[in-house]
């Protein structure tokens, strides 16, 4: 099994796109926000003076909530922008602000919202303390790591009542327990203390993680909170990573395609009202709930654990799902404003959805937004000694030191709007080099690869990767090919594939709802009509005869604004009537 290796954090840099805007607007916002008032809760209890003003919404009380998460947001930002410090210095006075508290308030710091013990709290700063620790050279993390987890060891509540599907224990008791042990295995690899180790094992899932060891169609696992059930796995890849236990392994697995065989909608999101579903159910979800899908907390665990498979296995697919998100699931959603207003439910009702915030500020989502956006430059590429693999179609760009030299690859492309992609490679002496694209799943394919504008370039297949495996001149060359964006229905599940969404390669495109005419079903719903489609600079049309002319607009699901209604879902056999 070939592993494979993260990008290096700094050496990739965001081309412009949606996305690199949108990452840029979200460094500006987590990095902008109030030290003072992040920390006021914190220091009032302790009895210190406390500037600032308090934070609103779920952190009334003090920023626990969120803070650990906006720590590891700030580190992930940190690390890539190299030389610049102020995002380090924030981080830095943030955790030694909060040190400080800890020292004189104690453990009840954290007993806010989780009941007993301050789980979830615990979790989060430990994960924030391991990344501002290792990822921007901040001692005092580590500091405020061993101080946190000793008051851990002493306080937290070790019972691990495993969820069930009732309002009081969908997420366990106490709440989210089983999600500790990911951050505490990262802390032990990033530390080199076996201290972290012993205790990410106390939360240990097996109750819960055993049901996969074996299939990835377990039974009895329907009601549970979805986001922290598929958290969890992170705990047990990350353990693999550490153990080499091939049980840990194949509950990775058996989970990824759990989740994405039977879980996830179109976009890759997943969990209608929080829930894990029983299988062939997110047809008649769609008819009943609004809340179809935590994308900004959905995304960021989905990412985590993907991408740790590629790492891992080396196997390109498991791509698939980051794609589906970056473009559909956080690529999509709205951004998280300086006053703490933020996007956390996606709604993909069928009768007519629209993008709206959560109703509360500094949620959940305010801190996995961060974590998620500022992962971007990280699912990008992934290395080895002397490849660069090329896991998302997107601007960007790497600097990688492949056998000792300096390799440059940056990716030129509007995909998925446009299926062509140029890969500009510069080799600093005559080397063999490999250049591994990531092959689409589904409908997906990669055109004839040239370099160099005429010639056919041989590749292989390998591990759901295309490689381009050759020995290179120095100097710059240009790699062209066009990945597929053919226009095709993804039915919402196996059982139901008259209830599906329209997609183009790998965006969702969702109707422009606001039209007079009577829809009851898709604007194509068969080969007969996808001729009248046509493309206006981004925005599919289809023209077509329902008992009158009308004119459908198409646009990608990442593309609509706040407020701006649409359908994303059709009916086949609709059974609603025409409206005259």
């Amino acid at each position: 099994m070939a592993q494979l290796a993260a990008a290096p954090a700094g050496s990739v840099t965001l081309g412009s796109s949606h996305w690199q805007k949108q990452y840029a607007e979200a460094m500006e916002v987590y990095s902008g926000f109030d030290d003072d008032s992040l920390l006021h809760g914190f220091r009032l209890r302790a009895g210190l003076p406390a500037p600032g003003r308090p934070l609103t919404g779920w952190c009334a009380r003090d920023s626990s909530m969120v803070l650990g998460q906006f720590l590891s947001t700030l580190a992930m930002f940190g690390a890539a922008q190299g030389d610049d410090d102020a995002i380090r210095q924030k981080a830095a006075r943030l955790t030694e602000g909060w040190a400080q508290t800890f020292g004189l308030s104690g453990f009840s710091d954290l007993d806010h919202r989780m009941s007993p013990g301050g789980h979830y709290a615990f979790d989060k700063f430990v994960g924030g303390f391991t990344d501002v620790g290792s990822l921007l050279g901040v001692d005092t993390a580590y500091d405020a790591l061993r101080e946190l987890t000793t008051a851990g060891e002493r306080y937290l509540d070790c019972s691990n009542v495993p969820a069930s599907p009732v309002p009081a224990l969908h997420s366990g008791r106490a709440g989210e327990w089983y999600t500790l042990s990911e951050n505490l295995y990262r802390a032990a690899v990033a530390t080199g203390d076996d201290r972290y180790r012993a205790f990410g094992d106390v939360w240990n899932y097996d109750h819960y993680w055993d049901g996969f060891r074996d299939t990835d169609r377990p039974a009895d696992v329907w009601g549970v909170h979805a986001y922290s059930h598929l958290n969890t796995f992170g705990g047990a890849i990350t353990s693999f990573g550490i153990t080499g236990d091939a049980d840990r392994l194949a509950i990775a697995r058996n989970a990824y395609d759990f989740f994405t065989q039977t879980q996830c909608y179109a976009t890759g999101g997943f969990g209608p009202a929080e829930r894990i579903q029983p299988y062939g159910s997110l047809p008649a979800s769609l008819d009943r709930r609004m809340d179809g899908f935590e994308a900004p907390c959905g995304s960021w665990a989905a990412f985590k654990l993907a991408r740790e498979l590629i790492l891992q296995t080396g196997d390109g697919r498991y791509g698939a799902w980051i794609e589906r998100l970056f473009y559909n699931g956080i690529g999509a959603a709205l951004p998280t404003r300086p006053d703490g207003s933020h996007f956390y439910y996606a709604d993909y009702r069928p009768t007519g959805a629209v993008k709206a915030r959560a109703r509360d500020t500094f949620c959940c989502c305010a801190g996995t937004y961060g974590q998620a956006v500022a992962s971007y430059p990280g699912l990008v590429f992934f290395v080895d000694d002397r490849s660069v693999y090329v896991n998302l179609f997107t601007p960007a760009q790497i600097v990688h030191a492949a056998g000792g030299d300096e390799v440059r690859v940056r990716i030129e492309t509007e995909y998925p709007l446009r299926p062509a992609v140029r890969v500009h490679v510069s080799i600093p002496r005559p080397m063999r080099f490999r250049l591994a694209l990531r092959i689409p799943t589904g409908t997906g394919s990669i055109g004839p690869v040239r370099v160099g504008g005429d010639e056919v370039v041989a590749t292989t297949q390998e591990r759901g990767w295309l490689i381009v495996d050759r020995e290179w001149t120095a100097g710059a060359h240009v790699v062209d090919f066009e990945v597929a964006l053919d226009w095709h229905e993804e039915p919402i599940d196996e059982d139901h594939p008259d209830r599906y969404a329209l997609m183009r390669g790998p965006a969702v495109y969702v109707l422009d709802a606001w039209r007079h005419e009577p829809l009851p079903g898709a604007p194509w719903p068969d080969d007969d009509t996808a001729d009248g489609r046509e493309d206006r600079g981004g925005v599919a049309h289809a023209v077509e005869q329902r008992g009158g002319p009308y004119e459908a607009a198409l646009r990608p699901y990442f593309e609509i604004p706040e407020g701006w209604s649409y359908r994303m879902y059709f009916d086949r056999s609709p059974h609603a009537h025409p409206i005259y």
